[in-house]
């Protein structure tokens, strides 16, 4: 089956403007992150983004096709949708523009996993510390026992009352989400719900239509960058986790 992975990168964000350009480990953020996926098994990568210094940025490098989008979104995924509109592919794979992996065998991992077996998928990891389940800009995932994703929330799920006596196991999101292409264009034609404004999590869309969201769990290396003070940590994991030449 044929993958095509889309970037998508936006110029604006409310918690860090400009953030595909700003400077981790001495390049800007988008090219750290293609860079991590350059050589993964797939067709084709392309940046979807409405900033022509975004496209700029990434053809002077000449990693991968740029497509320009409209300004209007409000979500990734409706952005990776208008590109997906005009493509001949089976599959896409977003690739978060802030989200940095440890290579391109991750994304061979993913694909063996999820292309066929899912419509809808997203990745998601252990969130063990108290810091990250209290962090906002964690998006929490709570899996059921097929794997599953039952609901997203910017809070710990599930809430612990107290009298549970075990272990519980939290999990969070990882910016990297696998779409059968037509239920992509199906899911960004469906009017956005007040569920998904609420947390301001786009896949909320999907379940509120009943729409099956399947999990790939992954104990893969990875980080992102969501405020100022993520680029620290990102120049952490780009030193830890150094591509081989």
């Amino acid at each position: 089956m044929k993958t095509v992975i889309i970037v998508p990168a936006r110029y604006s964000s409310s918690r860090l403007p400009a953030k595909p350009l700003k400077n981790i480990a001495g390049k800007p953020l988008i090219l750290q992150v293609l860079s991590r996926i350059q050589g993964a098994p797939v067709a084709e990568i392309i940046v979807a983004t409405d900033s022509d210094e975004i496209r700029q940025v990434v053809e002077a490098r000449g990693l991968c096709q740029v497509v320009m989008t409209s300004p209007d979104h409000n979500c990734g995924t409706d952005r990776i949708a208008e590109v997906a509109a005009g493509l001949d592919a089976d599959y896409i794979l977003n690739v978060q523009g802030d989200q940095l992996v440890a290579g391109p065998e991750m994304i061979r991992d993913i694909l063996a996993r999820g292309v066929g077996k899912a419509k809808v998928a997203t990745l998601y990891t252990d969130a063990p510390s108290a810091e990250e389940l209290a962090d906002k800009n964690t998006v929490k995932v709570l899996p059921d026992r097929n794997g599953n994703i039952i609901y997203m929330s910017r809070l710990p799920i599930p809430f612990n009352r107290g009298q549970f006596q075990g272990e519980i196991r939290y999990f969070k999101q990882v910016g990297i989400y696998l779409f059968e292409r037509q239920s992509l264009l199906e899911f960004s034609n469906l009017t956005p719900t007040p569920l998904e404004s609420i947390e301001g999590v786009e896949l909320l869309r999907l379940l509120d239509y009943g729409m099956s969201l399947g999990g790939i769990y992954t104990d893969a290396p990875v980080t992102d960058v969501d405020v100022l003070q993520d680029i620290a940590i990102a120049e952490y994991f780009i030193e830890k986790f150094p591509l081989s030449s």
